[in-house]
């Protein structure tokens, strides 16, 4: 529901020294995002509709029980 910082996660993965294939992030997209894009590709998986500054959005459709 907002107030996220991505940043922190971001910095980990920066500080591991290691470089991944690439960053799934499953969020709501309400947050601070990183003011630049890493070097490795980001996909960023939601449920909501939304944008990022960089990476790939993913909208995922729920299943609830019900069928609706």
């Amino acid at each position: 529901g907002g107030g996220t910082s991505f940043v922190p996660v971001f910095e980990a993965v920066a500080e591991s020294g290691e470089e991944p294939l690439c960053l799934i992030y499953f969020t709501d997209l309400q947050g601070t995002f990183p003011k630049d894009p890493p070097p490795y590709p980001v996909i960023w998986l939601t449920v909501e509709e939304g944008t990022a500054p960089f990476g790939e959005v993913l909208k995922m459709d729920l299943l609830l029980e019900g069928g609706n």
